[in-house]
C-alpha cells in the first residue's frame, strides 16, 4: 500500500454527528521501495452494504453516523523512478537536453534516451547497475517502461590499445589493481590475469582474455544482467571465471567469445542461469554462451552449467565447433531445480514427495504409483527436480542441470558430458537433468561418457533418470522448433535408440539411470530416456552402366 495517506490505514474510532477529513498524497511511495510509486486517483466511501460515496479528489471529509464507514483510496498504476549517476570525467544528457548533475525522473510511459558525453581525453566504456541484457554498450541508452533504474556510466581515458595485467582484489574499475597503472581495459585491450580477484559488477568488453589463475567474477551481487564480450580469442589456462553468481542470480548472463574459446590446464568456467521470466523461456534460453569460433576443453577443464534452481531456467551454448578432451569435463550436476527452504518449493514437475517418493524426469521416481514423468524426449530444455522436504529436514538432493550445446561443426567428445542429480540421499532422490547436443558431426573417444543419472535414496525412492538427446544435421529451424515444441517433423525412422546408436558409433557410454535400480513394487523407479535424432538428407544414387 502507498504511504502517505492521513489517517494512517487502519481503524480509527470516531465520535457520531462529527465530521473526519481522509487526506492523500498526489503520489504516494511503495511501503517497502522508495523507486516505485502510484499516483491517486479518487476514493471511495461505503458503509456495510454500499457504496455512499465516491470521487477522484486528494481529500475527502466524512460525516461519522450510527454505521461504520470505509474510505478506500484508489491507485493507478506502479510508476518507476529512474536514476542515473553523473560522471566525474563526463555530461548526462536526457533526450537530448544536458543535466546539470544526476538524472532523476519518474518514468511514467515514456523514459528518456540517456547519452554520456565524456570530457576531452575520455572515452565511454559501458553502464553499470540493472542496465538490460544487451544494452551494457549502448550510448545512447534507451530505457524500458516500468523499471526502477539505477544506472551509472563507466569512463576512461582514451589511451591506444594496449595488454593490462589485473593484481589484488578489487573492483575492476579500481586504476591501480592495473598495469600500467592509472587506467581500465578498453574495448581494444588485451586483460591478463594470472592471480587475486577482479569483480565485475556487470559488465566488461575487451579484445582478448588471458587467464592463468586467480579469478573473474562478472556479475556480482550488486550487478544485474552479467555480460562478458570478448572480441577475440579467450585463453582460460588455470583460474576461475564466473558469469552470473549463486545461490539465485539477478537478471540474465551473456558470454560472447568472437573467436575461440579455450579451457585448459585446471581453468573452470561456471555460468548461471537466470530466471524464467518474460522473454526469456526454456526454448530460447535463459542465459547464453554463445563462441564465434572453436569452443575446446583440455587438460582437466571444466565447464559448469548452473540452471535457477527455482523455475528452472538453464544455459544455452552456441560454438562453430566443441571439443572436450579424455580428462575435461562439461557438467551440470546437482545444478538443477531445488528447494528455497523447507517452505518454498521450486516450480519442478518432477518435485518428489517426502521421502518416500522420488523425483521424476525422463523416468518415473521411485513410489509413484502413476506416472509423472516431463519434458522432451527429443530436446531436453529443462533440467532436473528435486527429492520432497520431508518435515522440514535438511537433506535437500537437487536434481542434475541442464547442457545444451548447438554447434555449427563438429562435437567431438572424449571426455564427460553429465547432468546428475545428488548420487545419494536419506530422503528420497534427485532426477537426473537433461543433455542436448546438436551438430552438424559427431565424434566420441574411447572414453567418452554421457551420464544424467537419478540419485538413490535410503528409502527406495531413487530419483528418475534424465533425458539424453543428440542431433545429427539439423537445420536452425528444426532446431527452433524442437526446443519450442519438442518435434521437428522428421520423417519415421529417423530415431535411433541406443543400441543403434553403438552400433554407429561404438565408443560413447550413454547412462540415464542411477547407481541401484529399485524394481520390486510401487518403489520402482524408470531409467530416462536416450534418442539419437539423425536428421541427414540420404538420396539415392542410381548407377547406369
Amino acid at each position: 500500500r502507498p504511504v502517505g495517506v492521513s489517517p494512517d490505514y487502519g481503524h480509527h474510532a470516531c465520535v457520531p454527528g462529527s465530521t473526519r477529513t481522509f487526506t492523500a498524497p498526489q503520489c504516494g511511495l511503495d511501503a517497502e521501495r522508495d523507486d516505485v510509486r502510484y499516483a491517486c486517483v479518487g476514493y471511495v466511501v461505503s458503509n456495510t452494504t454500499a457504496e455512499v460515496a465516491s470521487g477522484s479528489g486528494l481529500s475527502v471529509e466524512v460525516a461519522v453516523g450510527a454505521v461504520p464507514l470505509t474510505v478506500t483510496w484508489l491507485w493507478g498504476e506502479p510508476q518507476s523512478r529512474a536514476v542515473i549517476r553523473k560522471p566525474t570525467n563526463g555530461t548526462l544528457f536526457a533526450d537530448g537536453v544536458a543535466a546539470a548533475g544526476d538524472i532523476a525522473v519518474w518514468a511514467i510511459n515514456a523514459p528518456p534516451a540517456v547519452t554520456v558525453v565524456p570530457d576531452s581525453g575520455y572515452a565511454f566504456v559501458c553502464w553499470e547497475g540493472n542496465v538490460p541484457l544487451g544494452r551494457a554498450w549502448d550510448n545512447p541508452l534507451a530505457l524500458d517502461a516500468g523499471v526502477a533504474y539505477d544506472l551509472t556510466p563507466v569512463l576512461r581515458l582514451d589511451e591506444p590499445a594496449a595488454t593490462r595485467t589485473w593484481s589484488g582484489t578489487g573492483r575492476w574499475t579500481d586504476t591501480a589493481r592495473w598495469s600500467p597503472a592509472g587506467n581500465i581495459p578498453g574495448p581494444d585491450d588485451t586483460v591478463v590475469i594470472s592471480s587475486g580477484t577482479c569483480f565485475v559488477s556487470n559488465a566488461l568488453a575487451v579484445a582478448s582474455i588471458q587467464m592463468t589463475g586467480g579469478t573473474l567474477a562478472v556479475g556480482t551481487a550488486g550487478g544485474v544482467n552479467p555480460e562478458l564480450a570478448v572480441a577475440g580469442d579467450a585463453a582460460l589456462s588455470g583460474g576461475t571465471v564466473n558469469l552470473g553468481f549463486g545461490p539465485r542470480m539477478t537478471g540474465h548472463a551473456r558470454l560472447a567469445v568472437g573467436g575461440g574459446l579455450a579451457l585448459s590446464g585446471s581453468a573452470r568456467l561456471n555460468v548461471y542461469g537466470g530466471p524464467v521470466d518474460g522473454a526469456f523461456a526454456f526454448a530460447s534460453g535463459c542465459s547464453f554462451v554463445d563462441v564465434g569460433g572453436a569452443l575446446s576443453l583440455d587438460g582437466t577443464s571444466t565447464l559448469s552449467l548452473f540452471s535457477d534452481y527455482l523455475t528452472g531456467g538453464s544455459v544455452k551454448v552456441v560454438a562453430d565447433s566443441v571439443a572436450v578432451g579424455a580428462s575435461a569435463a562439461i557438467e551440470a550436476n546437482e545444478k538443477g531445480y531445488m528447494w528455497l527452504d523447507a517452505k518454498t518449493s521450486p516450480a519442478a514437475p518432477g518435485l518428489g514427495f517426502s521421502y518416500d517418493r522420488g523425483a521424476s524426469h525422463g523416468g518415473v521416481g521411485g513410489g509413484w504409483s502413476t506416472p509423472n514423468t516431463y519434458g522432451q524426449r527429443l530436446a531436453p530444455v529443462e533440467p532436473g527436480s528435486p527429492n520432497g522436504c520431508y518435515q522440514g529436514y535438511g537433506d535437500i538432493n537437487r536434481g542434475g542441470g541442464l547442457v545444451r550445446i548447438h554447434a555449427a561443426g563438429t562435437i567431438a567428445i572424449d571426455g564427460t558430458v553429465s547432468a546428475n542429480a545428488k548420487a545419494t540421499g536419506s530422503f528420497g532422490g534427485g532426477s537426473g537433468g537433461g543433455i542436448w547436443l546438436t551438430a552438424h558431426a559427431f565424434a566420441f573417444g574411447e572414453s567418452a561418457a554421457f551420464t544424467a543419472r537419478g540419485g538413490s535414496s535410503n528409502y527406495s525412492s531413487n530419483g528418475g533418470g534424465g533425458r539424453i538427446a543428440l542431433g545429427w544435421q539439423l537445420t536452425e529451424a528444426q532446431i527452433a522448433a524442437l526446443a519450442e515444441t519438442g518435434a521437428a517433423g522428421l520423417p519415421e525412422g529417423r530415431e535411433l535408440d541406443e543400441t543403434a546408436f553403438r552400433e554407429r558409433f561404438g565408443n560413447a557410454t550413454m547412462t540415464v539411470d542411477v547407481g541401484s535400480v529399485v524394481t520390486e513394487g510401487k518403489n520402482q523407479n524408470r531409467p530416462g530416456t536416450f534418442v539419437f535424432l539423425d536428421a541427414k538428407k540420404y538420396r539415392t544414387m542410381l548407377l547406369l552402366k
